[in-house]
């Protein structure tokens, strides 16, 4: 379980892709002196992954575009999750499902042509994990 290591000026953070117990290690070193660290982390819950696919990625104005939500992890993914729906990809979730399966299905369409986003925030509400993900279509006139 190799984390996933950034350095932003002098922090430094690490993701861990799967559940378990890992130690994280820290090595400093300048022109005069090296400093070592380590810590045991327990990682409770592996993060969640969402992909939003459809069918139709450029609907008729007018005309109803599906788009299916599927969560993924490398751990257990609960049998309901609370999803969150923004169909015009501004960040404001409209629509709120609070306990459905995986994978979830919205079904909306738009009243004018252009590149539409539509965004999904998913949370597992037993761990509080949270993912999102987005998709765009063109839609034709």
């Amino acid at each position: 379980m190799a984390p996933i290591v950034t350095t932003p000026g002098n922090t430094t953070s690490c993701t861990y892709t799967a559940v378990g117990t890992v130690t994280s290690k820290v090595t400093v070193s300048s022109a005069t002196a090296t400093g070592r660290g380590s810590t045991t982390v327990t990682v409770a819950a592996a993060p969640l992954l969402v992909a939003i696919t459809t069918s139709n990625p450029t609907p008729a104005a007018g005309g109803f575009v599906s788009f299916t939500a599927t969560v993924t992890s490398v751990g257990p993914i609960p049998a309901t999750l609370q999803w969150e729906w923004d169909d015009e990809g501004d960040g404001t979730f409209e629509i709120l499902i609070p306990s459905a399966a995986n994978p979830n299905v919205r079904i909306t369409s738009y009243g004018s042509t252009g590149v539409r986003i539509i965004k999904v925030r998913v949370t597992d509400t037993v761990t509080g994990r949270v993912t999102t993900g987005a998709r765009s279509v063109t839609v034709l006139p």
